[in-house]
């Protein structure tokens, strides 16, 4: 049962037949009452790049105490007067297998569902992790639980810290995306290809951000045109007329 007050703060996520996928970024669910892990609006959250490129803290500490995301289903009902029914597939720990699921979710071929954390993980230099890209696989048997398995983790390095979106997925179910920062520079796009047969995804940097003028943070996803080309947005960089800049719409081929 999802309590009614634990509201994902994304865009609607993924829709497949009769079911949509939604994430949390955590909540408590304490004597019929729930507070959000993280307090609105968004923006409050950003912060501009320092000099290094790197901004500061985020959150608070207690911040950890109120959960650390899900991933629900909600399945509508027969009857369109009644609710919808909705069933946590997924509870993130907050260590290596993920803490605040932020973003969306898209379906593979096989009905699994991929997704992003903006924290946990156990790589990487960041202190509550630089986040990771998991895979949820649905149960075999009736009844049973999803499995999550951890795509990549973040090291904060080359290929960046914090990814704060939906991936999308384009062919051989590649998955294509961004993080906040990191990536030898103020942000990056990824691509995270599976194997060929057996063994890890292989991460590959399509893109750093290196020159603020060009673009600093990007925080949103990736949309695709069929000419192999990706395009975005980022929340600081270019015109310097705001503080930090104004941010830029940009363009990289795969």
């Amino acid at each position: 049962m999802i309590p009614k007050c634990v509201v994902p703060v994304t865009r609607a996520l993924h829709e497949l037949g009769n079911y949509i996928w939604f994430g949390t970024p955590g909540g408590a669910w304490n004597n019929y009452r729930c507070r959000p892990r993280w307090s609105l609006p968004r923006k409050r959250r950003l912060r501009r790049p320092t000099r290094s490129g790197v901004p500061g803290r985020r959150r608070r500490e207690s911040d950890r105490l109120l959960g650390c995301g899900t991933v629900f289903q909600v399945t509508p009902s027969d009857d369109s007067r009644h609710e919808w029914t909705g069933t946590v597939l997924y509870s993130f720990q907050g260590g290596g297998d993920g803490n605040g699921p932020e973003s969306g979710l898209v379906a593979g071929t096989d009905g699994s569902l991929y997704g992003t954390t903006q924290l946990g993980g156990n790589g990487g230099t960041c202190p509550e992790g630089c986040g990771i890209v998991f895979q949820l696989q649905p149960p075999g048997a009736a009844g049973s639980p999803w499995t999550e398995t951890i795509l990549h983790q973040f090291t904060g390095g080359a290929d960046g810290f914090w990814p704060d979106m939906t991936p999308i997925m384009g062919e051989h179910e590649t998955l294509f995306g961004t993080t906040q920062n990191g990536g030898k520079g103020r942000g990056s796009v990824f691509a995270l290809s599976p194997p060929s047969a057996g063994g890890s995804w292989t991460m590959r940097t399509m893109h750093a951000f290196l020159n603020p003028s060009r673009g600093s943070q990007p925080i949103a996803g990736l949309v695709a045109d069929p000419r192999g080309r990706f395009y975005g947005v980022t929340v600081f960089g270019g015109a310097q007329t705001c503080p930090g800049g104004c941010g830029v719409i940009f363009s990289v081929r795969q």
